[in-house]
């Protein structure tokens, strides 16, 4: 899973790679998509569109569902746990100084999760437990998520 620059289309796409084999996961009408997580029922959640106008989607069994967090102009998706419980952040525009997490249910239902004393809350992952990790805190723009540590390469079979 992750995400690739696609030079002719002048956009990026999602990859799951299964089994030495990539297949391309790419929203239907979004000029990008980005993969940021997949359970262990191989649904993927990620995020697509312009970063302005930024939606989530969860890819399950060959299915797009698109959504938005409501009076959000941008929703950024994180992880999925195994219940298709997600979470992300959502805000009023790329440039708001106040960013609200959300965890959103199989049911399409929306969870404001926001810490005390904060101004910005970004939820990174759950697990199947419902334990919600992230940042928090009052920086401007918001955090981005960690980066991984860079790993060796080794041959794909």
């Amino acid at each position: 899973m992750g995400t690739y620059d696609s030079v002719a289309a002048d956009a990026t796409r999602g990859f799951l790679l299964e089994r030495g084999r990539f297949a391309t996961v790419h929203v239907p009408e979004a000029k990008s998509t980005q993969v940021q997580g997949i359970n262990n029922r191989g649904q993927i959640s990620g995020g697509a569109g312009p970063l302005e106008a930024r939606i989530g989607f969860v890819l399950d069994r060959g299915r797009f569902t698109t959504f938005t967090v409501p009076g959000a102009q941008v929703t950024f998706v994180y992880g999925i746990n195994d219940q298709g419980q997600i979470v992300g952040f959502s805000a009023a525009s790329l440039t708001a100084t106040a960013v609200s997490g959300f965890l959103r249910d199989a049911r399409g239902r929306f969870t404001a999760i926001n810490r005390p004393g904060a101004t910005v809350t970004v939820p990174f992952d759950l697990n199947n437990r419902g334990q919600i990790v992230g940042v928090a805190g009052t920086s401007d723009p918001p955090p981005s998520p960690p980066a991984a540590d860079p790993a060796p390469m080794g041959r794909i079979a």
